[in-house]
């Protein structure tokens, strides 16, 4: 209303980090209209993470501002792990393939609370070389993130047609 505002916006992924509606997976019942086997269609669920699985450590400043932006920061790298195994366990129950990329372990990334420009240019850089590089899809999660015993998480339609349904 011509009104002068100043706005202030969050990360969305301060939110969700990684959305997959399970509603990506409605061709399971157009391939079934079209006569065709779900298991004979290759669909592949790609994910790329724009930061890392695991937090770096640092000291916490001992006043209730840094601890609470330690716990902030913590909390953010493992929403983003929860995410992807949430993913994975998706597509895996789907009987779809899973790709992921994302920070290489070891990769010094800014703090999440004082990331600057500099940090964000750093990173953009960092992930167009490795982009530009063909850095290999991973279709496992690191063990810290799902142990072992996930990649034998079985689809719906490998049981249902161990059931007998066919489909």
């Amino acid at each position: 209303d011509g009104a002068v505002t100043d706005e202030l916006h969050v990360d969305g992924a301060v939110m969700k980090p990684l959305i997959l509606p399970v509603q990506s997976f409605d061709g399971w019942a157009a391939a079934q209209d079209a006569g065709l086997l779900w298991r004979d269609i290759d669909v592949t669920v790609y994910a790329i993470c724009n930061g890392s699985l695991r937090g770096t450590w640092r000291p916490a400043q001992r006043d209730a501002l840094g601890i609470a932006q330690q716990a902030v920061s913590n909390m953010l790298y493992t929403m983003v792990a929860d995410d992807l195994l949430n993913l994975f366990i998706l597509t895996r129950t789907w009987g779809a393939n899973f790709l992921w990329d994302g920070i290489e372990e070891g990769y010094e990334l800014a703090d999440t609370i004082d990331f600057t420009a500099e940090d964000s240019e750093a990173l953009f850089r960092y992930a167009r070389i490795r982009g530009q590089s063909g850095a290999d899809w991973k279709a496992t999660l690191p063990a810290h993130v799902a142990p072992g015993e996930f990649a034998d998480i079985q689809s719906i339609l490998e049981i249902r047609e161990g059931e007998g349904a066919g489909r």
